[in-house]
């Protein structure tokens, strides 16, 4: 057993969701691994208690570790579970759902629909696919009401925090639903380099497509151009 510090073995994007948790809620860490994020939040009395659940037993087993490592076993239970299969409906108030693709998030959040409309908050970090999971809150009863980007390791990562409202949310634009609305709103700098570096390569492959001249690649154009628009209109608003 270590007795490093788990803030130490903490990714600046792991911190950065362990930051949008609500302090005092009781949280389950879905997809766990490690079982940084529960430890780290119960450790430093963030949460009270938490759950590390994940789907394989090898995470699960390291998991355990780090949680007895830490000495919480008594606070942090830890169960093998496929997304929130074994998470009752009520047992927590927030969710953590991070390092997964996004297409994975919506259908884990969609497969209990009644846990999940239990819960009073989601904290998700999709490696893909984001705007598949901020086009599917309002629709599940989630209002996104902050986010973080995070750029580590040369990938960019966006953060999001949703909270369960009880009538039902407003629709996100197409903009907001690529590039977050709190992102927007507060003009994030870090949102901004994301943009600036889309924009290049969007452009660049604008071009092949032009060059190349075949039907797909007119096709493919086309939807580029569509991606550029947004991606402009974006970039605009630092402008303002």
């Amino acid at each position: 057993m270590t007795n490093t510090p788990i803030i130490n073995k903490m990714s600046e994007r792991l911190l950065a969701v362990a930051s949008l948790v609500t302090p005092g809620s009781r949280t389950a860490d879905i997809g766990t691994d490690h079982g940084y994020v529960p430890v780290y939040l119960v450790e430093n009395g963030i949460v009270p208690s938490a759950v590390a659940m994940d789907v394989r037993k090898g995470p699960l087993a390291r998991a355990k570790e780090t949680v007895a490592g830490a000495g919480l076993s008594d606070r942090i239970g830890l169960r093998l579970s496929d997304g929130l299969e074994m998470l009752q409906p009520g047992e927590a108030d927030t969710a953590v759902i991070a390092g997964m693709g996004g297409m994975l998030i919506c259908r884990i959040l969609t497969s209990h629909p009644e846990t999940t409309a239990s819960l009073k908050e989601l904290v998700l970090e999709p490696q893909s696919e984001t705007d598949k999971v901020r086009r599917l809150l309002p629709e599940i009863g989630f209002a996104i009401t902050d986010e973080r980007m995070i750029f580590e390791d040369g990938k960019y990562y966006p953060v999001i925090k949703a909270e369960k409202q009880a009538a039902s949310p407003a629709a996100l634009s197409e903009m907001e639903v690529h590039f977050g609305p709190v992102l927007l709103q507060r003009r994030d700098p870090i949102l901004r380099k994301y943009l600036a570096w889309q924009i290049q390569v969007s452009e660049q492959i604008a071009g092949r497509l032009a060059a190349a001249g075949s039907e797909n690649s007119m096709q493919r154009l086309q939807e580029v151009k569509e991606e550029l628009r947004l991606l402009l209109a974006a970039y605009s608003r630092y402008e303002m």
